[in-house]
C-alpha cells in the first residue's frame, strides 16, 4: 500500500504555521484540515450540499460517503506518486476530539484500511491552547479537567508516532523540517531545511497565521481567569502532560505579578 503522512493537532495549536513549514519542503504536498465528514464549508461539493441542506442520510450511508472520500485521496496520491511528491494530509482533529468526543481520529479510521498511514502529532502547551480556544468559544463546554483528559488521550493515541513540539518548531523550524523529512524517508539531497514557509493560500485555520513570522506567541495571561490559572496550577493531569512533553509547569515560567500573587496566596 502507498504511504500517506497525516498531521494531527488540537485547534489553536499552531497547526497552520506548522503545516506551512512542512509545505516549504520541496517535495511536500500538504492538504489542509481534511475530514471524511465534510462538515466544513465546501459550497461546490455535492456531498457537503446534500448533507447540510437535507440531512436524509442514515448512519449506514456514511460508508458510501467514506468510500468517495478514500477514492479522492487515492486519486491525489496517485498523482503525487507519479510526480515523485510526498502527500501530507492535515486532519481536522478538533471535530473528533473536542466536538464529537471521539477516542481516535476519523481520518485515520477511514484511510487506514487503504493506505500505510504514518502519523505526525504536534502539541502545544495545553494552557495556551485552552486560552485561545476559550476566547473563540471552541471548547464545547469542556471543563479544564475534561480538556486536559482529552490532551492525555491524544498523547496516548499517537504514542509511537512522530510527536513534535510547536514551540520548538517556531524557534528552530529547520530542525522541525528535518524531523519530518527523516520520518518521510526522503533522501539527503532533497529539501531545504532553512527555507521559507509555504505561502500558498489554501491553508485553512481561522486562527492561523500568514506572513513569514515563526516566533511562538506568548501566553495571554490576561485572558485567563483566576479559576483557570489555579485549575491548571493544581492539576495533576497538567503536571503529567508537562512531564510527558517536556513543558514547564506554571511556577517555573516567567509569569506576571498577578499570577505570582495568585499562586502564593
Amino acid at each position: 500500500m502507498d504511504t500517506i503522512y497525516t498531521l494531527h493537532h488540537f485547534a489553536c495549536s499552531g497547526g497552520t504555521v506548522l503545516s506551512r513549514i512542512i509545505g516549504g519542503i520541496d517535495r511536500a504536498v500538504v492538504l489542509s484540515e481534511i475530514h471524511p465528514d465534510r462538515h466544513l464549508p465546501q459550497v461546490f461539493n455535492p456531498i457537503f450540499q446534500f448533507r447540510k441542506s437535507y440531512g436524509l442520510e442514515t448512519p449506514e450511508d456514511q460508508a458510501a460517503f467514506d468510500n468517495v472520500f478514500v477514492e479522492e485521496i487515492r486519486a491525489i496520491q496517485d498523482i503525487c506518486k507519479r510526480e515523485n511528491r510526498v502527500l501530507f494530509v492535515r486532519d481536522h482533529y478538533h471535530r473528533d476530539i473536542i466536538v464529537n468526543r471521539r477516542s481516535e481520529s476519523r481520518l485515520t479510521e477511514v484511510l487506514l484500511p487503504h493506505f500505510n498511514i504514518k502519523r505526525i502529532y504536534t502539541f502545544r502547551d495545553p494552557l495556551e491552547v485552552w486560552t485561545s480556544m476559550k476566547l473563540k468559544n471552541w471548547l464545547e463546554g469542556a471543563s479544564v479537567d475534561e480538556f486536559l483528559d482529552l490532551q492525555v488521550k491524544a498523547l496516548d493515541e499517537f504514542r509511537g508516532d512522530l510527536n513534535l513540539n510547536y514551540h520548538d518548531a517556531c524557534v528552530r523550524p529547520g530542525k522541525f523540517k528535518r524531523a519530518v523529512f527523516d520520518y518521510a524517508g526522503m533522501s539527503e539531497a532533497e529539501g531545504d531545511f532553512g527555507g521559507p514557509m509555504d505561502d500558498r493560500q489554501h491553508y485553512t485555520g481561522q486562527s492561523g497565521r500568514f506572513g513569514k513570522e515563526m516566533a511562538p506567541r506568548p501566553t495571554r495571561w490576561g485572558a485567563l481567569s483566576d479559576g483557570d490559572i489555579l485549575a491548571f496550577a493544581n492539576s495533576p493531569i497538567y503536571a503529567e502532560l508537562c512531564q510527558r512533553t517536556g513543558l514547564k509547569l506554571i511556577p517555573a515560567r516567567d509569569i506576571p505579578p498577578r499570577v505570582q500573587r495568585l499562586l502564593n496566596s
